[in-house]
């Protein structure tokens, strides 16, 4: 390691306590315009960090915490140009945790299930997920959208001790 990269500091750390600090010196007070929101069961069991390996179907996610279970399933797809059918496997790391941080917190703030996004991809990536529109962080973001859009999510509530199951499945993307 050169002198230099000693002295340079990490940015992430630098980001997390800047961000520490905005939140803390309102006395935790944090307007809902800056707040993001998550889904309690998402918090628990999320996406996975890594790719998962496609060895073969199904390819699927499944998590439990507690009394909240998670199966992720990456479905078959048709490439329009193609016709070829295509899977794109589970959606996972950091771009898909901010895209459905992004989504839940929309639907949150207008209180309707319908979220509307820019018209193109850049604007979303800049505007919406205030992401650098590099090419490396288009294509993740591209890539993550279209596991997101080929998948479903099951959520289960409940176990043992309640007698009682609440099962939620859901297409994260209609259109």
């Amino acid at each position: 390691m050169s002198e230099k990269d000693k002295n340079t500091p990490n940015v992430i750390p630098l980001k997390r306590a800047k961000a520490y600090y905005e939140i803390s010196k309102d006395g935790s007070n944090v307007p809902v315009e800056k707040a993001l929101f998550q889904h309690s069961a998402l918090c628990q069991t999320f996406f996975p960090y890594r790719s998962q390996a496609k060895s073969e179907p199904p390819y699927k996610w499944e998590r439990d915490q507690g009394n909240t279970s998670l199966i992720i399933q990456a479905l078959d797809q048709r490439n329009p140009q193609t016709g070829e059918t295509v899977n794109f496997g589970v959606p996972y790391g950091t771009k898909v945790r901010l895209i459905m941080a992004y989504i839940n917190t929309e639907i949150v703030r207008k209180q309707s299930p319908i979220v509307e996004v820019a018209d193109s991809m850049t604007a979303f990536i800049k505007n919406d997920l205030k992401l650098n529109t590099d090419g490396r962080t288009i294509r993740q973001v591209k890539k993550q959208l279209a596991s997101l859009a080929g998948c479903t999510m099951s959520v289960f509530f409940g176990g043992e001790e309640t007698n009682h199951v609440h099962v939620k499945r859901v297409n994260l993307v209609d259109g």
